[in-house]
């Protein structure tokens, strides 16, 4: 949520960019809830006094521009706050880092003047995933220590071995220096690679995605051995923790700790109404469209007492069943679940955007709405890049569920995320249609329950929403129905209250909408929700703690 520099604000972003790539650093910004002010002008350093922090994202081939080189340490010096992000070279020294040579030396006028830090892991010292494993980065600026003991941790590759660029360092309690290009980390993981081929099977036969059907895990970027673990003795390596959203947090954790060590009480809109810690959402996909089994779904539904979406697959249930009706009087939301075939010979003809309206329109009518607010692709179905979000957008669906496993060994976090986000087109621009990824599919059919286990912990861990899939078609297998009972009695334990794509989207669009005043209070579309968002303000003494600092709840909208 950026503003113009008018005022005195307690964080300024300063983006120095030419690659849009690096704009998904406001999509991180703005589903965090942070209050801040934007530049992009790099003749204009004196708005530098205007902000006790700043984050200056720096992903210029010569590093920061040259005036800003030298206001930056004045503003250190002052006793402010300071985070770059990107590549420090111009203000090293305040780091106590260097430049690592390499290839740049010799050709720097095609490669720059900093050597890239290419594709690795970083071991932090303290935070990122709870099962130890190293951080995969996707790029960043090559820099090592030129005094000792600065590094927040360790580089390592895919062999372990350690390198001697760092990833991370901090300058006394009130400068941090990050080097790996994280906004395009998270956006690569997020988004993953175009998906025009199968992707490449896991080596431990656990997910075959050479099953020619193109679906979104074939454009997965994360690594199969490591990447993924077995934290609950599964019996198969999977996507067990949120990568994008450990390197989210880092990156949050460092401006937080810098603006604390500053004393700027940064403003934060919560993710969730009344400081809850997570949500929860289950979907069901209604392949087969068998109304007896639906109704016994209906059923169980009742006893559980939680609300729902349900993707309906062309051609959908008849009028005349009931069964949609029945759902949507209990609370279940509806949405749309887009089958763009899974054969061979059909696949070429049957992705398209007139396709995509066509089933939209004829399952429309056998539900007798106007649209959806939500969809799910059969089978993970995906091609290109982003095809599926701009059909979605264009047709008035603010939520997409296509990101979802559809073998053991991708169950998880394969996009990295358990947090919603906008994709991006090439030229960074977002898409208006939430991703909300989807975990994994039925337990006991498809993978053990303790999995589920593990997943709806590690997005609780990490303040994000727990959603899981499930079938009526499977409703009436031996333990399906336990094991989803067993997973919202779990969540609920957990704290979570169980949302449909509909409203966490809803939500998901209202906070983004709501502005701070210079009071802290909260205005705009925050005054539409019927449970208001949540402002925090970090201090020293506050008794909401997130990511290890203190804040305070300093209000609501309205």
């Amino acid at each position: 949520m950026p503003e113009t520099i008018s005022a005195p604000w307690s964080l300024g972003v300063a983006y120095f960019s030419p690659h849009p790539e690096h704009r998904f650093l406001f999509e991180i910004l703005d589903h965090a809830g942070i209050a801040y002010c934007l530049t992009e002008d790099p003749e204009s350093p004196e708005a530098i006094a205007a902000c006790d922090v700043w984050l200056v994202a720096s992903h210029l081939r010569d590093g920061l521009p040259r005036a800003w080189r030298e206001a930056v340490p004045r503003h250190v010096q002052a006793g402010k706050g300071l985070v770059v992000l990107g590549n420090p070279l111009g203000v090293e020294s305040v780091f106590g880092v260097e430049p690592v040579s390499g290839a740049n030396a010799q050709f720097g006028a095609w490669l720059g003047s900093v050597q890239s830090m290419g594709e690795g892991w970083f071991q932090p010292e303290t935070g990122g995933r709870a099962d130890g494993r190293p951080l995969h980065f996707f790029g960043g600026y090559a820099f090592r220590e030129a005094k000792p003991g600065v590094a927040l941790g360790s580089v390592v590759d895919r062999h372990g071995q350690r390198s001697e660029m760092v990833a991370a360092v901090r300058a006394g309690d009130r400068a941090a220096g990050l080097f790996v290009d994280i906004a395009a980390t998270v956006r690569h993981i997020s988004h993953g690679i175009p998906v025009a081929v199968d992707g490449v099977p896991a080596p431990d036969g656990s997910a075959p995605l050479n099953d020619n059907i193109l679906k979104a895990e074939d454009g997965l970027v994360l690594d199969w051995t490591m990447d993924r673990d077995d934290p609950c003795g599964a019996g198969f390596g999977f996507f067990s923790e949120p990568v994008a959203d450990c390197w989210r947090e880092f990156l949050l954790e460092s401006i937080f700790r810098v603006a604390q060590a500053a004393g700027a009480p940064l403003r934060v809109v919560w993710y969730y109404p009344e400081c809850m810690q997570a949500l929860g959402h289950i979907s069901f996909d209604t392949d087969g469209s068998d109304p007896d089994l639906a109704t016994e779904l209906i059923d169980v539904l009742g006893g559980i007492g939680i609300r729902s979406t349900w993707f309906v697959i062309p051609p959908g249930y008849t009028p005349e069943s009931g069964i949609i009706a029945a759902a949507s009087a209990d609370g279940h939301d509806i949405g749309f679940h887009f089958d763009a075939g899974i054969r061979p010979e059909s696949r070429g003809a049957e992705w398209s955007r007139e396709n995509f309206l066509k089933q939209f329109h004829e399952v429309a009518r056998a539900c007798g709405v106007e649209g959806f607010r939500s969809n799910k692709n059969h089978y993970t179905r995906w091609q290109n890049a982003a095809d599926i979000i701009e059909w979605c957008a264009a047709s008035g669906i603010t939520a997409d569920e296509s990101k979802l496993p559809s073998k053991p060994g991708t169950l998880g976090f394969f996009s990295g995320s358990s947090h919603p986000w906008f994709h991006h087109t090439p030229l960074g621009e977002p898409i208006g249609c939430l991703e909300i990824a989807s975990l994994s599919q039925d337990p006991i059919v498809t993978v053990p329950p303790c999995a589920h286990s593990a997943l709806l912990k590690a997005a609780v861990s990490h303040n994000g929403i727990a959603s899981f899939t499930f079938h009526p078609a499977h409703i009436a297998k031996p333990g399906v129905a336990d094991a989803l009972r067993a997973l919202v009695a779990h969540g609920r334990e957990l704290g979570l209250e169980f949302w449909t794509a509909a409203e966490i989207a809803d939500w998901e669009l209202i906070r983004r909408g709501a502005k701070l005043d210079a009071g802290g209070r909260l205005t705009g579309k925050a005054s539409e929700a019927k449970r208001p968002p949540v402002v925090l303000s970090l201090d020293g003494g506050g008794s909401f703690s997130y990511l290890g600092c203190p804040f305070s709840l300093t209000g609501k909208a309205g």
